[in-house]
């Protein structure tokens, strides 16, 4: 079993890098993120709502004319 050397840890936290363009979260060194096509930076887990939010015109049911109701 490896050694714990106890004071290895200096106690810092990660770097602030970014701001989430979806939740307005801090973003920080070693996070998952998504850069976007347009420049933004959103979290891993933000993205599918940040995509919806910023790319969906309508939503519902496509009819045989192609018309979504």
């Amino acid at each position: 079993m490896p050694e714990i050397d106890w004071f290895d840890y200096d106690g810092s936290e990660p770097d602030v890098v970014a701001t989430c363009a979806s939740c307005d979260g801090e973003v920080y060194e070693g996070d998952d993120v998504v850069l976007t096509t347009e420049g933004d930076i959103v979290h891993e887990e933000c993205f599918a709502a940040f995509a919806r939010d910023t790319y969906r015109n309508v939503s519902g049911t496509i009819d045989a004319n192609g018309r979504i109701i």
